[in-house]
């Protein structure tokens, strides 16, 4: 089985970054086919520091790279696992990875890119972490290492983006209840000033988001609560069972009750 190790969090990051984890796993389990990662609006780096040429398959389609980022907007990714995994990832928090990178968050969304195909000067730092990494000689160094890659982008990048964080903590207050013309007005931004802040900072645009927190609420609840899928579409959000359903098939690409009682299934 994989073994994942919470490390700690600078505090210059920890505003930006919900977990920082060393995955590891030995060459001896045999990892399941797949396994199906549901959208959640983050992004998370992946910093190798096995064998490279023990690499994830997303979608089908191998990963090459040292180092590369996965975008969760509103897409599921089939991920299949190599059996020697070891890994450093970062998760950062919806709408909070955008310091990091040198390009809109659009760019990137639904995306597994290789941080030296985002940019030149992406590219360029990208390759002075994983040598910094690969010449660390313990894995805390190596972490170590990740973490001060971070901190200068940060300090080179951030700008504070007051209004679009705000209408992240609407949406996530009211439930993904409100709509998208109520939450422009309540941060004094006009509606296409809000989709610029959303295409750049979180690659989704609002009333998408909006309808993927919503699945994701009731994807939770059918995991914790043994409610019918009409009492748990009610308490998401949802009109009626068929918007429920209609979202499950785009977010997904299972009805509610597959979704239930499917397997491997990570959000």
């Amino acid at each position: 089985m994989t073994h994942l190790k919470n490390c700690q969090i600078p505090e210059q990051l920890r505003p930006f970054v919900k977990a920082i984890y060393l995955m590891q796993a030995p060459g001896t389990w045999e990892p399941p086919p797949h396994s199906r990662v549901l959208p959640d609006g983050c992004v998370e780096l992946f910093v190798n520091i096995g064998d490279t040429a023990d690499s994830f398959e997303v979608n089908g389609r191998k990963i090459n790279g040292s180092s590369f980022i996965t975008s969760r907007m509103n897409c599921f990714m089939d991920i299949s696992s190599p059996k020697q995994v070891h890994f450093i990832t970062v998760w950062f928090y919806p709408g909070r990875s955008w310091p990091f990178f040198d390009v809109p968050m659009s760019f990137v969304a639904n995306q597994t890119v290789c941080l030296s195909d985002i940019g030149k000067s992406q590219a360029e730092a990208a390759k002075e972490m994983e040598q910094r990494v690969e010449a660390a000689l313990s894995d805390e160094e190596k972490v170590q290492a990740v973490q001060e890659f971070l901190i200068e982008k940060l300090s080179r990048n951030y700008r504070a983006e007051e209004s679009f964080q705000s209408t992240l903590t609407l949406i996530e207050k009211s439930l993904a209840q409100v709509s998208v013309d109520s939450i422009a007005r309540a941060v004094g931004l006009s509606h296409r000033q809000l989709l610029r802040k959303y295409d750049r900072c979180l690659g989704l645009g609002p009333k998408e988001y909006i309808k993927m927190k919503r699945f994701l609420t009731a994807s939770k609840l059918m995991k914790v609560a043994k409610w019918s899928l009409t009492d748990v579409a009610y308490e998401a959000g949802y009109f009626d069972q068929a918007h429920f359903i209609h979202d499950a098939k785009q977010f997904s690409g299972m009805t509610p009750g597959e979704l239930r009682q499917a397997k491997n299934v990570l959000f």
